[in-house]
């Protein structure tokens, strides 16, 4: 049950992120998507596991 709720907040957080991106100047440090890319990575397989 917990597992569907965290992929629910998962995809959300992931569409906040991509309307915020919208926002921001495409400009972002290398590191900082990379950052980003590899938190979300994780998550995914958090919950999958």
């Amino acid at each position: 049950m917990w597992k569907i709720f965290a992929v629910k907040v998962y995809h959300f957080s992931l569409y906040l992120f991509e309307k915020f991106l919208a926002l921001v100047p495409l400009s972002l440090p290398p590191r900082l998507s990379f950052m980003t890319t590899f938190l979300a990575t994780g998550l995914y397989n958090e919950v999958n596991s």
